[in-house]
């Protein structure tokens, strides 16, 4: 059957994506498991379904010689725009109203970016990773995928304008040119380049030219009825879609190679549907074509009331409490539908003079509140919150510079301070350690000591190791030459004392973690931990082994040695936490009573391997710091407190405040004295 206009299973096709991208970002754990582990293959679904609609319409007005690019991109704003600029609309006084000022400047810097579809360059340039426990409360991290069809919007008739005109005879040639490099690029970009390769147009482009070759196939000779493949194809084709939700997980690389399982099933959909079909009717039945037809707005509205529930800690994960979060989405998508997409879609109800006022007067005024937010934080950030919550917002890496630059992440040019001190202490380790700066500046001047400061993201000490992560940003950043670095500083100075941590759980397992009192820990993966020889790349050695061969290796060249045990993590940011369970305590300086705690229990098992990489190292060099012991077991039996006297020792889920580091810093500053008595470090 060949349907010439209006084809409802692609309607169906549209709610079996979106769906599935609910489900996925719902996050509905299920014994241990997500729900929908791959659900965010929908989006794959929606960018085939788009390139095969556009591709048509585009073709069809060039062939009756009526195509007008002015019109096209009317339509595109017409779809797009309206219900995308409400939502932002809806949103923003929300987040001014409850967001700590880092996260509003993040939502207001998406929020601009989505309204000129440029978001995905800001999601990559922000370096945010998708499905992270982060990104899962970035209101518009899913305006990316908008991005990269609108771009493809931009691009395709203006290359279909030119190859009509001139190259008309090789324009499916040209799509099938276009796939295999945008998907070999994809296949390079999936194992060296993960990041941009998610979020941007050329390594998603094949998957919308994949529906561009239907299409054109289809114009040029239409979609044949093979009455033995349609009776199959199309029910293969959905249990390829279905094994891709169920089995796929953020683990894969993708997109990439993998991702053709559930392009090739959409593809076997939407050429061999036909109205006799079993899963062309099921697909047109009006119920799920009806969730077809407010895809959009499903989509738009889903992902900010997910990340707002979250953020305000309104998701508890019971069936009643989604029922409820599934239920607004869908009465604000029903009720957007109707009084938002439908009037502007329809030139007779909205002019094109009207339409191009009202998008551009809505869309001017929001991006200028948006950019004024992001461009005055200090101004307008002072005076929402008390003093004591403004102290806990500041990052606790950000406070100590040198030369106008922030200490924290130099390869090179490190931090040094108080050079002519008695005695050198050297901070080495990733971000958690990086909290303490601040502080440790304030103690060795105050007792004389020169401090280096040398710690970077994700990168623990060990020398002559390359630390390789799936993140594109870090990979290869914690390399061996800064780790040479690192290890000519210690080595290279009289009276050395090294002091080093990190997140010690996270190397060993490759997973950071949430934790939930009444289940335990839910691990969540964020990169496989491996490292390799820099001289020998082939050669691999177990993170633990090069962690403690360059321990050791300090050790023996009579280096001090200051070992930083883990810092608690906690899963949930207890700042949040605090102020939501404590709202008027927050706005007003009052103290509050109600502890924030996480079971001790929990501290114990995340660090178990932990304890033990670190216990088996024995040297009369080697000191000890245990900041649980400042936390945990003291005040509360059994229970690791987040806070005292009104202030946040955590500045988020597994980073120390200013606050909280102090009083790590005290407990080292302890050890430096007693090593600094034991070996005559400073002249009486």
């Amino acid at each position: 059957m060949n349907y010439k206009h209006y084809r409802p299973e692609i309607d169906g096709q549209r709610a079996l994506a979106v769906i599935a991208v609910i489900l996925y970002h719902a996050k509905i754990n299920i014994h241990g498991d997500i729900l929908f582990s791959g659900g965010f293959i929908g989006v794959d679904i929606f960018f085939v379904i788009s390139g095969y609609l556009i591709t048509s319409i585009i073709l069809n007005d060039l062939n009756n010689n009526n195509f007008s690019l002015l019109n096209f991109f009317e339509r595109r704003v017409r779809r797009l725009l309206p219900v995308l600029l409400f939502v932002i609309a809806v949103f923003l006084p929300l987040a001014w109203l409850y967001y700590f000022p880092f996260d509003l400047k993040h939502f207001t810097k998406l929020a601009r970016a989505s309204i000129i579809f440029f978001s995905n360059f800001a999601i990559w340039e922000s370096g945010m990773q998708y499905a992270v426990k982060s990104s899962l409360l970035e209101p518009f991290l899913h305006t990316w995928s908008l991005a990269v069809e609108e771009q493809f919007y931009i691009f395709m008739p203006l290359i279909l304008i030119f190859c009509f005109k001139y190259l008309n005879k090789n324009i499916l040639l040209i799509f099938i040119i276009g796939f295999i490099l945008s998907l070999s690029l994809a296949e390079y970009g999936s194992r060296y380049h993960p990041l941009p390769n998610f979020y941007m147009l050329p390594t998603r482009g094949w998957e919308l030219l994949a529906g561009s070759i239907l299409a054109k196939l289809e114009i040029d000779y239409g979609r044949r009825n093979h009455s033995f493949l349609t009776k199959i194809l199309p029910s293969f084709g959905l249990i390829l879609i279905v094994l891709s939700f169920i089995f796929f997980d953020e683990n894969i690389r993708h997109p990439s190679s993998i991702t053709l399982i559930p392009v090739i099933g959409i593809m076997m959909i939407i050429w061999f549907a036909d109205e006799n079909e079993y899963l062309t009717k099921l697909l047109s039945n009006k119920l799920i074509v009806g969730i077809g037809l407010i895809s959009y707005s499903l989509y738009i509205w889903h992902y900010p009331i997910f990340a707002f529930a979250r953020y305000l800690h309104l998701v508890n994960g019971t069936f009643l409490n989604y029922m409820i979060i599934f239920t607004l989405i869908v009465t604000l998508s029903v009720l957007s539908y109707f009084f938002i997409e439908k009037p502007f879609r329809n030139k007779n109800t909205v002019s094109s003079k009207n339409l191009f006022f009202s998008v551009t007067i809505i869309a001017t005024l929001l991006i200028a509140v948006n950019s004024y937010i992001f461009l005055n934080k200090d101004g307008w950030f002072e005076n929402r919150f008390s003093e004591v919550a403004s102290k806990t917002f500041i990052e606790p890496w950000s406070t100590v510079k040198k030369n106008d630059r922030i200490c924290y992440d130099r390869k090179k040019d490190n931090c040094i301070f108080n050079e002519k001190g008695d005695l050198s202490l050297f901070v080495i380790g990733d971000s958690q350690l990086s909290t303490i700066s601040e502080s440790m500046v304030k103690m060795s001047i105050k007792n004389n000591y020169k401090l280096t400061l040398f710690n970077f993201t994700e990168c623990i000490y060990i020398p002559k190791f390359d630390h390789y992560a799936t993140n594109a940003i870090r990979k290869k950043v914690c390399s061996s030459e800064l780790q040479k670095n690192r290890k000519n500083l210690i080595t290279g100075d009289k009276n050395s004392i090294a002091i080093i941590g990190g997140q010690f759980p996270v190397y060993l397992s490759g997973k950071h973690f949430n934790t939930v009192e009444d289940i335990g820990i839910i691990e969540e993966s964020i990169w496989p931990v491996e490292i390799l020889n820099s001289n020998t790349e082939n050669n691999k050695m177990k993170w633990s082994d090069g962690f403690l061969d360059g321990i050791q290796d300090l050790l023996n060249k009579n280096i001090s040695i200051i070992l930083v045990y883990p810092i608690p993590e906690l899963g949930w940011n207890p700042v949040r936490r605090y102020m939501y369970d404590n709202y008027s305590a927050f706005k007003g300086n009052q103290k509050s009573n109600d502890p924030l705690t996480v079971d001790f229990e929990i501290y114990k098992k995340r660090t178990k391997d932990s304890f033990e990489l670190l216990d088996s190292i024995t040297h009369s060099n080697l000191y000890r710091v245990y900041p649980h012991k400042l936390f945990c077991n003291r005040q509360i039996i059994e229970k690791c407190i987040t806070h005292e006297n009104n202030n946040s020792l955590f500045y988020d889920d597994d980073h120390l405040s200013l606050y909280g580091s102090i009083r790590l810093t005290d407990l080292i500053e302890k050890k430096v004295k007693l090593i600094s008595e034991q070996k005559n470090f400073i002249k009486k």
